[in-house]
């Protein structure tokens, strides 16, 4: 019986043994936490400010609709939390178009890695790191304009006055472009000289002034050819090579601005940037807009939709879209109605922002052959659920004051081949 006892403590003290001999090997093969790679803190200048060159500073610099800008470190830091917030909830960058229809250009949205840079730098202390690491500021923060630096630039003739309250009428303002030759026009910006209370800018060319006794509001007879259109958080329209609108020797610029009061007086003379095509262009770009000026939305509707459609006789390209819409409009989708019968969505924003109106490039153009119907489809929220709606009582029409009225309303550019 002892010699069995004995025989079995040996048997579970060499098993001890080689438990204790493994787990030592373990132990061994980990090296110390000190040892083990710690990914750094991100810092403003080395981390954080090339994705702020990259994403935000074309509205965040001084100048620009932005509250703030994100140029330096002393302009960015008090900002912190607020940018952690914003970049957390994915509304800033501002970018609305859904995925999954065709491919558009000029995606604003972070990546997951930016994203994560961000907020541990947030998290971090927000520091700002070595001034040496700072890149070079981005080119558009040396030049006055988003497009670059502006071939010719125009302006309103004086400064209007914008009172402190009630309703302000739509306003045209002509300006000669003196031009003595044709010029192809690849690059196109207008900048507000009140960002807070233009709400709005609609450029059109004609080939002479406004005749005497000329209504510009006749909705049937728009004051010229459009240009451009320009809405809070617009961006430039800017071609790609081989595109460009062609604006004729002597034209004359109609400048149609809406603006909006809020407690105080303002003073604005709104400006437009051009940069000129270094040849002329193989397509020549088109403006128009889609609109339905019938629209009516009844009081405390949450879903009401409103369609307009243009059909296009022979083929064109269509190279972007502006949705616009004021308090109300909740989301805008854009479909081809092809003669065959068959429809296709090529873009659609369900989450339109009045605030934040994108112009919406697509990263090819898109085709749309002879016969073919570009329908728009417009939502909008007019119920107590909105926030932005002031009141969910009364039913809403057609109308420029973005607090009282609404707009179903996108401006399209198209391509077509170059007449010799």
């Amino acid at each position: 019986m002892e010699c069995r006892v004995a025989e079995r403590g040996r048997i579970v003290l060499a098993m001890m043994l080689a438990v204790a001999t493994a787990w030592a090997g373990v132990l061994l093969s980990v090296p110390p936490a000190s040892a083990q790679p710690v990914r750094p803190i991100p810092t403003f200048a080395r981390d954080v400010a090339p994705i702020f060159f990259t994403h935000c500073t074309t509205c965040h610099r001084p100048g620009q609709i932005a509250p703030m800008s994100l140029l330096t470190y002393k302009d960015a830091r008090p900002w912190s939390r607020s940018i952690r917030a914003r970049v957390a909830a994915r509304t800033m960058p501002p970018w609305f178009a859904d995925d999954g229809h065709r491919p558009l250009a000029g995606d604003r949205r972070l990546n997951d890695n930016e994203l994560m840079t961000i907020l541990a730098w947030v998290d971090g202390g927000a520091v700002e790191g070595n001034p040496a690491d700072l890149p070079r500021e981005p080119a558009h923060a040396q030049d006055d304009w988003q497009i670059g630096t502006a071939d010719a630039v125009f302006e309103l003739p004086d400064e209007y006055p914008i009172p402190a309250s009630g309703p302000v009428a739509v306003q045209y303002f002509e300006v000669p472009t003196n031009f003595t030759e044709d010029k192809w026009v690849q690059a196109i910006e207008v900048r507000p000289g009140d960002q807070a209370r233009v709400h709005k800018v609609l450029l059109y060319h004609r080939d002479s002034p406004l005749g005497a006794g000329a209504n510009p509001d006749d909705e049937s007879a728009p004051p010229g050819r459009a240009l451009t259109f320009y809405a809070s958080g617009a961006d430039p329209l800017v071609f790609a090579d081989g595109m460009a609108a062609r604006l004729p020797a002597g034209s004359v610029l109609v400048f149609e601005v809406h603006y909006t009061t809020n407690g105080s007086i303002g003073r604005d003379r709104t400006r437009l940037g051009l940069r000129f095509a270094r040849q002329p262009p193989a397509l020549a770009i088109q403006a128009l807009s889609i609109r339905n000026t019938g629209l009516v939305i009844p009081p405390g509707e949450s879903n009401h939709r409103v369609r307009a459609s243009v059909k296009f006789d022979e083929p064109v390209s269509l190279v972007s879209v502006v949705p616009h819409a004021h308090r109300r409009g909740r989301s805008y989708q854009y479909r081809l109605l092809h003669d065959d019968g068959r429809a296709e969505t090529i873009l659609s924003v369900s989450r339109y922002n009045w605030l934040w109106e994108s112009a919406y490039r697509f990263a090819e153009p898109v085709a749309v052959p002879a016969r073919t119907t570009i329908e728009v489809t417009a939502v909008f929220d007019n119920s107590a659920a909105n926030k932005a709606n002031p009141d969910p009582r009364r039913a809403v029409t057609w109308g420029w004051d973005p607090a009282t009225h609404e707009m179903m309303l996108s401006f399209v550019v198209l391509a077509t081949p170059r007449s010799p």
